[in-house]
């Protein structure tokens, strides 16, 4: 039978080795800049087939965009407002948009 004996010192020696071999770097994704993000989400305005968005502009401060303009579209001021709280790296909507109906004056 043998055994084996190992020093106080080494024992801590091994485990601090042992934790630093486990230790995982954790690093969140990269969050868009605000000019990226304004790309981003007036793209994904542009790409949908069922939003006007040709008197849309975008905006971004901080990851808040802020959507205005003009729709004469209920539906395309809700599907605005989806599409683009929907674009990965938005902290917050605001809705500048305005709704004019076709005979409204």
């Amino acid at each position: 039978m043998s055994c084996w004996v190992t020093p106080t010192g080494a024992q801590e020696k091994d485990a601090r080795a042992a934790a630093q071999a486990e230790q995982v770097t954790i690093t969140g994704a990269r969050l868009p800049s605000d000019e990226e993000l304004t790309k981003q989400v007036a793209t994904a305005l542009r790409s949908d087939p069922y939003v006007d968005d040709s008197h849309l502009t975008v905006s971004v401060s901080n990851g808040v965009v802020r959507v205005e303009g003009i729709v004469v579209d209920h539906s395309d001021l809700l599907g605005a407002l989806r599409i683009t709280g929907r674009v990965s790296g938005v902290n917050r909507v605001i809705d500048d948009i305005q709704l004019h109906r076709m005979g409204d004056d």
